[in-house]
């Protein structure tokens, strides 16, 4: 007796993909401290600006801002979710909940299809807002993560 392709003995494996979304429908986010000058602040630049040119939604959401920054194509939406006007006054857990807080309003209200983390802290803070938007996070590690998240 012959055998049957797995596909046939199983309709799971059968069902239709996915569409497939255009460029302009997916939305892309990338979330670091600050684009001030150094490697994970290029990298974040040169994938936003490509991303955009390419007809993605694309945002970068950073916690402060700088004079000596990249720069990023017009088309990339810069979205600020640092502390806001009286926030320094508390204390330094309050400090690191609300900046979670900020990340997750950012994530509700634009609803990017996935955020990329970069660095530390923002990785962290990332991770925490995932929890209660479900919006998919990539974390991206450019140092040698054995000096930096040790045990």
């Amino acid at each position: 007796m012959e055998k049957k392709p797995e596909a046939v003995k199983n309709p799971d494996l059968c069902r239709k993909p996915e569409p497939v979304k255009k460029p302009e429908e997916i939305k892309i986010a990338f979330h670091l401290n600050t684009l001030t000058h150094g490697g994970a602040e290029r990298v974040v630049t040169n994938l936003a600006n490509r991303f955009a040119a390419e007809g993605y939604q694309v945002f970068v959401a950073t916690e402060w801002t700088d004079e000596d920054e990249f720069v990023l194509d017009e088309r990339v939406h810069r979205i600020h979710v640092g502390l806001r006007e009286g926030d320094e006054k508390r204390n330094r857990p309050s400090r690191y909940l609300r900046r979670i807080r900020y990340l997750e309003e950012f994530m509700e209200e634009y609803r990017p299809d996935v955020v990329v983390a970069f660095a530390r802290l923002a990785l962290f803070r990332a991770l925490m807002a995932k929890k209660k938007t479900g919006v998919p996070v990539v974390v991206c590690v450019r140092i040698d993560p054995r000096s930096e998240y040790r045990g």
